[in-house]
């Protein structure tokens, strides 16, 4: 029976997260206390009937329970610079996240995977490849399950892997200090939450918080910005502890593709792995993804060639560059996961040597203080339509028609529409045998869809109701 005159563990902020860590406290013996600005959040009423309403504050984040609290465990949804983060800062209380927990908890190795895009489909990519060797993963942090269900779950329905694969965002790199993974991963780097970060660096920092102790650094040799700091040449043992992946060829330890006859070959440590007819991935954003999770994996010291046959087996996650349907020689492809500028940069760069015809764009939702003037570049005469919906059409469609003008390009193409439904209706009119549309918003979603997988099924619906039924 816990104490009532105990000090308490206060979890700010619910949803999936808030609900599991008050779980996880509540099997450590630990008195908890929430607290939400909403006045409704997820899990609200099982959080209520789990520790008594009288601990559940809602409807604005509560100050008075600061004072009592013994730690405060952080939802990655409140910035650090939240004026409530500044009182709880102020009272020296100890700030931390579920992650952080989870990862002082457990004794088994990590996987750290973050960047900007591509994250969910690598940590698949490597969870897969991991089982399909004999030994057992299991996905976590940012996709799938709160890495705090693993530790509450009852013996009969969880088996402990032997390795924890952990998609992590810039939001839960922010709370974590100590946090020990086996290998860790940036990705890429492109600028995203632009309305939380004041600056492109203070984002790049948050993300290089998964360096600090990790065992074996896999870097995009790419991109400067997934290198750790300091990396100079004083650094050479360091330097030993770093795996690099790209797109050219690789020299020594590191991962990339060789071409011969016209065909990708996906090249590392020395051998040749595969080749790009082999998978089912398509595209060069894809190809960058399957050398990330091979450098990835050859950090773990196990048998490539098993491991590959999980990639031959992979087929893309939804809302991923996911192949819709076909109609009158039109492709249709999905790529609602296209929630910022970087993200549908590749998917564009990606699908365009597959494309004999015009690639048709719809875009638009929440910008989050985005510049499209990087996506804008991207336009020539391989694009077609571009169709912009959502709560930020009107500045996205001004920034692209203000690029396309200096360079005395058509910027008629660019249109601001209504709705996903008249988007689609335009697309489809405008789109001729051999083109294809992509639906790769460069936005969040919030504005009109629940989330990115909501906004996807609802595309996919318009596009099986409209189009594929002809």
């Amino acid at each position: 029976m816990l104490d009532k005159n105990s000090p308490y563990v206060l979890v700010v902020g619910l949803g999936k997260t808030g609900y599991s860590c008050v779980h996880y406290f509540l099997k450590e013996n630990k008195r908890v206390k929430v607290t939400d600005s909403r006045s409704n959040p997820p899990y609200h009423d099982q959080v209520r009937d789990l520790i008594g309403a009288e601990n559940v504050s809602v409807g604005a984040l509560d100050e008075n329970l600061i004072f009592n609290a013994s730690e405060v465990v952080l939802s990655p949804g409140i910035s650090l610079k939240d004026p409530f983060v500044e009182k709880i800062k102020a009272q020296n209380k100890k700030i931390t996240s579920d992650i952080q927990l989870f990862a002082d908890a457990i004794k088994k190795p990590i996987i750290g995977i973050t960047g900007a895009n591509a994250k969910s489909t690598v940590c698949t990519l490597v969870a897969n490849m991991i089982n399909a060797t004999g030994k057992k993963a299991i996905l976590g942090g940012n996709i799938g399950a709160p890495v705090l269900d693993f530790l509450t779950a009852s013996n009969d329905e969880f088996v402990e892997p032997d390795y924890y694969v952990l998609e992590l965002s810039s939001f839960q790199l922010e709370l974590v200090s100590e946090l020990s993974l086996k290998v860790a991963c940036i990705l890429n780097i492109s600028p995203d939450h632009m309305d939380r970060y004041v600056s492109m660096d203070e984002y790049i920092a948050a993300k290089k918080n998964i360096h600090h102790r990790a065992e074996r650094i896999v870097v995009n040799r790419e991109d400067e910005n997934t290198f750790p700091n300091p990396l100079g040449k004083e650094k050479k043992s360091f330097q030993k502890n770093i795996v690099s992946f790209g797109l050219d060829f690789p020299t020594g330890k590191n991962f990339g593709l060789k071409t011969v006859d016209d065909q990708y070959f996906f090249v590392g440590a020395g051998e040749t792995l595969l080749s790009s007819a082999q998978v089912k991935l398509r595209g060069t954003h894809n190809f960058a993804n399957i050398l990330a999770a091979l450098a990835i994996c050859s950090c773990l010291d196990m048998d490539l060639t098993k491991a590959c046959e999980a990639l031959k087996q992979f087929s893309g996650l939804e809302h991923r560059c996911e192949w819709v349907g076909e109609s009158g020689g039109v492709e249709w492809i999905n790529d609602s996961k296209g929630t910022n500028v970087g993200a549908s940069r590749a998917a564009i760069q990606g699908v365009r040597n597959e494309v004999k015809g015009k690639i048709h764009l719809i875009l638009g939702g929440v910008a989050k203080n985005a510049d499209f003037r990087d996506l804008a570049l991207l336009v020539d005469d391989r694009i077609g339509g571009i169709f912009i919906f959502g709560q930020d059409a009107e500045a996205i469609n001004n920034c692209f028609k203000l690029n396309l003008d200096e360079r005395g390009a058509d910027k008629k193409r660019c249109v601001q529409v209504a709705s996903l439904q008249e988007a689609v209706r335009l697309a489809q009119e405008s789109a001729r045998p051999g083109d294809l549309v992509l639906f790769s918003p460069a936005c969040a979603s919030f504005d009109m869809f629940d989330n990115f997988e909501h906004r996807g099924q609802i595309f996919k619906q318009i596009i099986h109701e409209q189009i594929l039924k002809n």
